[in-house]
């Protein structure tokens, strides 16, 4: 008889991505910065860039 699978935990990355960020880190300096009354902007600008041509070969 098969026990059933208890529930897995969410990864810090996980909960970090569902509050808008992209990692734990990135969630954790924006509880300090709350903490210490510190205002901030997360990700405020998007920059656009073109990778650099490459030679490359298909065989």
């Amino acid at each position: 008889m098969a026990t059933p699978k208890s529930p897995k935990r969410a990864s810090t990355r996980q909960i970090a991505v569902a509050k808008g960020f992209r990692s734990g880190l990135e969630d954790k300096v924006a509880g300090e910065l709350d903490a210490a009354s510190v205002t901030y902007n997360y990700e405020q600008f998007k920059i656009t860039y073109e990778l650099p041509a490459r030679l490359a070969r298909f065989l």
